[in-house]
């Protein structure tokens, strides 16, 4: 059995923008988004939702609400997923869990912004980059 290369990439290389700011990568059949902003108007509905607010008080919540369905996952600081009911995917810094097989790793931050790595079985995406 071969053992598959990966791949590292910024995560905007995968994606299209979503909203001011955010940007949705569609991947292996899941619907990603890193920090949805604004309206996000006739995008698709958001299976996980990766949040890099370190602060929730600078989080935009709008574009959030926007993607997300019931079944939505949002990931990120437990003190940002906090302020979502249902489907709160809580991380702290060095943490990694899976999502809809999708293994997502929080990498740390600067005081303001979470570093994210989403691994697909073959690509590696970090955001920001």
């Amino acid at each position: 059995m071969s053992v598959t290369e990966r791949t590292q990439m910024a995560a905007a290389a995968l994606a299209r923008p979503a909203g001011e700011g955010g940007l949705l990568i569609e991947r292996g059949g899941l619907v990603v988004y890193l920090d949805p902003n604004g309206a996000c108007e006739g995008l698709p509905k958001a299976d996980i939702v990766c949040l890099s607010a370190v602060d929730p008080r600078r989080m935009v919540e709008e574009g959030v609400r926007a993607v997300s369905t019931p079944t939505t996952i949002i990931a990120g600081l437990p003190q940002c997923v906090a302020r979502f009911r249902l489907n709160q995917l809580p991380l702290l810094h060095g943490q990694s869990r899976q999502a809809l097989g999708l293994e997502l790793f929080l990498l740390g931050d600067d005081g303001t912004t979470v570093r994210w790595r989403l691994r697909w079985p073959d690509i590696d995406a970090v955001y920001p980059a």
